[in-house]
């Protein structure tokens, strides 16, 4: 079914927070974080969006790459309105560590855009986002948006990770996420829309990117892209026609991430301790079983000597003593024999 696009171009180009019911509250852009997974599309998603938007030649301003790895190395921004600004977030590798911290302090803006982005560790982001206070603007209206590939298959053990991350995503920026799902004729689209939706996301767009290889342009691909920016637009006009205190907002993501850093902090520290523990008892445990083998093996040779001695003392007692003397054994030679 055909949107009319002139009229999500003009909601899109002519919103601003003054139109709200509060008027703007101190709130004067939009700041669209993408986050996820590296190498899932974000920066391709941005391309697209930025292509779509302006309607003219495509551009790969967001230095997408046509393979399966992730190239932002920074948070990148991407002006498309005067009120809506796009955000490449740095991709992470694994759910947990100290990539998340770092990723949630990028995600509830509390560190400056534009800037290589370092995985911290220990209470280092702490530091981190308290030196970084006066270079973000409390004026941005947070929207998340995971960018997730159709392609990757999902252990339910990961799927536990990411409703974890979407639910953290939410305490942070007080908004559920939005899921962009991408590669969506390369996989199990409908089994990736169905997990997503068992975990609680209402709003799911699915593309296939514009990409410096394919930018042909494509009426479902411009529709697709239109449509979810004029849903970020319409949620955070409707959020903020509700009473809402940025400043209030930003002290609290960076309390929520300065307890979030301790915890996850002393978690690292339990599990390292555990970790110091069993690699202990490995050692020890290996230790004794190499003694306890040392004690086997020569408890073995003693009894195969035995053996041999007394094999060989039935095999004397067998013989015609006046057609052969019986001789004595002659056992291997010991320390104390030869002192």
């Amino acid at each position: 079914m055909a949107i009319d696009s002139d009229r999500i171009r003009h909601t899109i180009s002519h919103f601003s927070f003054d139109h709200c019911t509060h008027g703007s509250q101190g709130f004067t852009r939009i700041l669209i974080q993408f986050f996820g997974f590296a190498g899932h599309g974000k920066s391709a998603f941005i391309n697209s969006c930025v292509y779509v938007w302006e309607n003219e030649e495509y551009k790969n301003f967001a230095y997408s790459m046509d393979t399966d790895g992730g190239h932002t190395l920074e948070r990148r921004s991407y002006p498309l309105t005067k009120a809506i600004t796009l955000v490449d977030n740095r991709g992470f590798g694994i759910i947990g560590g100290y990539e998340s911290g770092e990723i949630f302090a990028q995600l509830g803006n509390l560190l400056p855009l534009d800037e290589v982005v370092k995985w911290t560790k220990k209470y280092e982001l702490i530091d981190k986002m308290h030196k970084s206070k006066s270079r973000v603007l409390i004026s941005d209206f947070v929207v998340p948006v995971l960018v997730y590939s159709v392609t990757q298959s999902v252990s339910p053990e990961e799927q536990g990770e990411l409703k974890a991350v979407l639910k953290i995503s939410e305490t942070l920026t007080g908004i559920f996420p939005i899921v962009v799902l991408t590669h969506k004729t390369s996989g199990e689209l409908t089994k990736r829309e169905a997990m997503f939706k068992n975990m609680g996301v209402e709003k799911i767009f699915s593309i296939e990117n514009y990409t410096p290889e394919d930018h042909y342009k494509q009426r479902t691909k411009h529709e697709e892209v239109l449509k979810f920016l004029y849903e970020v637009v319409k949620d955070a006009q409707f959020i903020v026609n509700e009473p809402r205190n940025p400043e209030r907002e930003m002290r609290r993501r960076r309390r929520y991430m300065i307890q979030y850093v301790k915890e996850r902090e002393k978690i690292n520290r339990k599990e390292a301790l555990s970790k110091k523990r069993f690699l202990e008892q490995k050692l020890a445990a290996e230790a004794t079983n190499d003694s306890q083998m040392d004690v086997d093996e020569e408890t073995q040779r003693e009894r195969e000597l035995e053996e041999d001695i007394r094999r060989m003392q039935e095999m004397m007692e067998r013989l015609d003593p006046e057609e052969e003397p019986v001789y004595e054994p002659v056992l291997p030679a010991t320390d104390s024999d030869s002192l």
